[in-house]
């Protein structure tokens, strides 16, 4: 076997992925999520929530939530929710919204995923909302303003996400500020499942690669 097919087979053999944020898109229908997925109606006790509220979401893939505002996080309002010029929303819907803004973020507890999104709307001309991926560090990597990138007209509730072809998604964000009056409202969360099946090398066919790799080096130095 010459050297060149052998570094083929080895590359086969051993894989390499690189996760890239050109892999990312911004995706406004739910058929574009992967058909395996989790979808979230029901977000805890209603009432009123205050900055550093967390709670887990439960699912195959439970969802650590943080919100972080200044002017509440209202799970089930039992008043009328106005969006401005989007209408209002029913008292008793439903549903988890930002008072003005703030954040809400969701951590993966058992691995990344391929997409996510929200049933959402807001307030149109009150500021940006924007949906955020998250990487392994929890940093983002992929940031949409949804009000610029796709406007939601009137009601009701649209979906907005994220899909990335990489599947390297850890959590992710509603955001709605600084300064914002959008007051986002969520009345479900979709996303993929868990990507657990990324396969790793065992090490004695690791061992056989290397040994081999040395192998045909020797046979070129001698054949020089």
């Amino acid at each position: 076997m010459s050297l060149n097919k052998f570094l083929a087979a080895a590359a086969a053999v051993v894989p390499v992925f690189i996760a890239s944020a050109a892999n990312a898109a911004l995706i406004t229908d739910f058929s574009a999520l992967a058909t395996t997925n989790t979808t979230v109606t029901a977000f805890g006790p209603p009432g009123q929530y205050t900055s550093g509220y967390s709670q887990v979401i439960t699912g195959s893939n439970p969802l650590a939530m943080t919100y972080n505002g200044s002017s509440g996080l209202y799970v089930d309002y039992n008043s009328s929710w106005g969006l401005g010029t989007n209408g209002d929303i029913v008292p008793g819907t439903p549903s988890m919204g930002i008072n003005q803004g703030g954040s809400l973020t969701f951590v993966l507890q058992n691995g990344p995923i391929s997409g996510f999104g929200f049933l959402m709307n807001y307030a149109p001309g009150f500021g940006p909302v924007s949906i955020l991926a998250l990487d392994a560090s929890l940093n983002p990597f992929q940031t949409y303003d949804i009000t610029t990138a796709a406007p939601i007209v009137g009601l009701p509730f649209q979906f907005r996400g994220i899909q990335d072809a990489a599947a390297d998604i850890y959590g992710f964000e509603l955001l709605a500020g600084p300064n914002s009056n959008a007051s986002p409202l969520i009345d479900s969360i979709s996303y993929t499942a868990a990507i657990t099946d990324v396969p790793v090398p065992e090490p004695m066919t690791i061992a056989l690669v290397l040994s081999g790799l040395g192998a045909m080096g020797a046979v070129r130095r001698r054949k020089k």
